[in-house]
């Protein structure tokens, strides 16, 4: 292929990155912060990733508990220090770099293998609501879900390519990078269950890619037994965050019950944040339409007759993304949904004023979220 040729076909997941992280930094500007000052890009948990990066794991009592950086996951912190030493950037610089490109890889992955360069409305829809993915902000700054979101379609890709080996690093890097990636091995382990062929074939299938993704678990184990001298160090600093099981809609019926008693999108206009139950307005706006997505994306598939393996493949792990994570209490909403890019991938299966209005919703609540993250509201 060409120059030309090449630039062409990249020509649609790069522009729509290139509008979304100018509306990024016109969040940063909107929210009284620099874009080119470190400060609006270490709020909340990006200084932990890059704390990670710049002096490895630390554990040490606070009191009755555990405190330090090893309640999160390294490998986004380690891809930042190995930038930061290869091409002397400042930690941040490197993490904000790095989250970028992983970003606009995720766009290209998904314009050159999913939606294979269809000009359709429902393809480019798809593309421009991955560009305007929920919780853009956290693709965008020193966070692990612009890696999260490359690896998982990745992973999904290399799957239905019946690239076992392939798909199983890819989910490793995945479970390495959040603890949501190590859903990938349940994932896929059931899918190729509901595949036909041979029982041994399938067995070995999931023992090799379910298997790898695992192994990135064991990795990050390994390495905070080798730094700490813990194994269990991880729930050691998670544990002062009182995480109990819950069912699964509780965010969703609290978002209900807020946009009830508040119009859409108010959080565009009320600063200071009116806050229910921790959730802001602007967040509940985004749990409600990432949950129609998801309900309107399942009815498509299980209308197509036959079910296809990708649209099966796609539930399994839609479901699973979005329910696991929200059995575990003090979780905020937006920290499940920034992990959720690949809900893209329904959107082609939709009629178009649906298409439409999703992509709207996109854009209509990812800019005023990054604002919050810039202006330290979200934790």
């Amino acid at each position: 292929m060409d120059r030309r040729r090449l630039l062409a076909a990249l020509a649609p997941p790069l522009v729509l990155w290139a509008v979304s992280a100018a509306a990024i930094l016109g969040a940063c500007v909107w929210a009284g912060e620099s874009p080119w000052r470190a400060r609006p890009w270490t709020q909340g948990d990006a200084g932990l990733y890059l704390d990670i990066a710049r002096h490895g794991y630390t554990l040490h009592r606070c009191g009755a508990d555990w405190c330090g950086n090893a309640g999160w996951f390294p490998a986004f912190s380690w891809l930042a220090a190995a930038l930061h030493a290869l091409t002397g950037l400042s930690l941040v610089a490197a993490g904000v770099g790095l989250a970028f490109l992983f970003h606009a890889g995720a766009l290209v992955l998904l314009w050159l293998t999913f939606l294979e360069r269809r000009f359709t409305f429902g393809a480019l829809g798809a593309l421009t609501f991955a560009a305007f993915a929920p919780g853009l902000v956290f693709h965008e700054s020193p966070f692990p879900m612009s890696l999260l979101a490359f690896c998982t379609l990745l992973h999904l890709w290399l799957l239905l390519r019946g690239r076992w080996v392939a798909a199983g690093l890819a989910g490793a890097v995945a479970a390495l990078a959040y603890p949501e990636g190590i859903i990938l091995a349940l994932t896929s382990a059931v899918w190729l269950l509901a595949q036909s062929g041979p029982v041994r074939g399938r067995l070995r299938a999931i023992v090799t890619t379910s298997g790898l993704t695992a192994a990135g678990l064991g990795v990050f184990l390994l390495d905070q037994r080798l730094e700490l001298g813990r194994w269990n160090a991880y729930l050691l600093v998670q544990r002062k965050y009182a995480h109990v099981f819950e069912q699964p809609f509780a965010q969703l019926e609290n978002a209900l019950s807020l946009l009830h008693h508040h119009s859409p999108f108010a959080v565009t206009t009320i600063i200071p944040v009116q806050k229910t139950a921790g959730i802001t307005t602007v967040t509940a706006d985004e749990t409600v339409f990432v949950a129609a997505l998801l309900a309107c994306g399942l009815v498509a598939i299980a209308l197509r007759r036959p079910l296809d393996r990708f649209g099966l493949l796609l539930a399994i792990w839609a479901i699973a993304f979005w329910v696991i994570p929200q059995l575990e209490s003090e979780v905020q909403s937006y920290r499940i949904e920034a992990g959720l890019l690949p809900f893209a991938l329904f959107l082609p299966r939709l009629p178009r004023p649906l298409v439409a209005l999703f992509v709207v919703l996109a854009v209509a609540v990812s800019v005023p979220l990054a604002r919050l993250q810039f202006q330290g509201w979200l934790f």
